[in-house]
Order: structure tokens, then C-alpha cells, then sequence
């Protein structure tokens, strides 16, 4: 029976990391706390918000910034900060990595590293078009 426990419970940690790199600004603060260490919200939701809106981080309007800030406080970062990813600061606004992240920032580079090297993001389609009608790139793309 303790075989039975500890296989639900490898499936549940499984299925809560997996939940976690569902979301493009989860992985993306993940990466940047992984780099930087020890951050400020502001400039973490400006670097987000340029990557997702494909300009420079000078360049991103107030709406863009705003958008990116109030989900991450809303959602994403009290979501890393349950799971023990990061540690959230909620009245400094400050986030620093927490006792899960490495294993976190490990698993995401493995899925990436992985794909890129046996599993195409899109496929070819009659014509020679590419689609991205697969469950990979779905799940790459979805934020939520």
C-alpha cells in the first residue's frame, strides 16, 4: 500500500509542476528569478511585458506594464509563492528565489531541451504549410 501512497503522491507533485510551467509568465519569472536572484516586481513585470509584447522594455506602454503587474500579483506570483517556487513579498513587492525553484528551473530547461530535440512545435500540413494545430504548442502558448 505505501507503494500506492508514494505514487499518488509523485503524480500530484507531477501534476502541480506541470500546472505551474502551464503559464508563459510563470516561466518567465521563473527564468528571471533563476538568472537574477532577488528582484523587484517593477522591472520583473517591464521585462515580462516587453518579451510579450515583442518590444524594448523602454518602449512598453503604461497599459502593457499594467496588464502584466496586476496578473502576476493576482495570479501567477501567489501561485509560485504557494508551491514554494519564489518567495513573494507582497507589501515590499519584492520576489527572491524559494526552496523550490532550482528543481523547477531544471524540470522547465529539461521539457524545453527536450522538445527542441524530439518533438516538432508545428507540423507539416498538405500544401507544405506549417500548423500549430498540435498539443505541444498549446501547450506552450497557453497562459493560464
Amino acid at each position: 500500500m505505501d507503494g500506492r501512497k508514494n505514487d499518488a503522491r509523485y503524480e500530484d507533485e507531477i501534476s502541480t509542476m506541470l500546472h505551474i510551467l502551464r503559464a508563459e509568465r510563470r516561466r518567465r519569472v521563473i527564468e528571471i528569478i533563476s538568472r537574477e536572484g532577488k528582484r523587484e516586481l517593477r522591472p520583473v513585470a517591464k521585462e515580462i511585458a516587453a518579451a510579450e509584447y515583442d518590444t524594448p522594455a523602454g518602449s512598453v506602454s503604461n497599459d502593457q506594464y499594467q496588464n502584466i503587474y496586476v496578473s502576476l500579483i493576482q495570479v501567477h506570483l501567489e501561485t509560485l509563492d504557494k508551491e514554494d517556487v519564489i518567495i513573494y513579498n507582497s507589501d515590499r513587492k519584492v520576489i527572491k528565489p524559494g526552496p523550490r525553484l532550482g528543481i523547477m528551473y531544471l524540470t522547465y530547461t529539461l521539457v524545453k531541451l527536450s522538445i527542441a530535440h524530439s518533438w516538432p512545435m508545428s507540423e507539416e500540413v498538405d500544401g507544405g504549410e506549417q500548423s500549430t494545430d498540435s498539443p505541444l504548442h498549446d501547450f506552450l502558448i497557453s497562459d493560464s
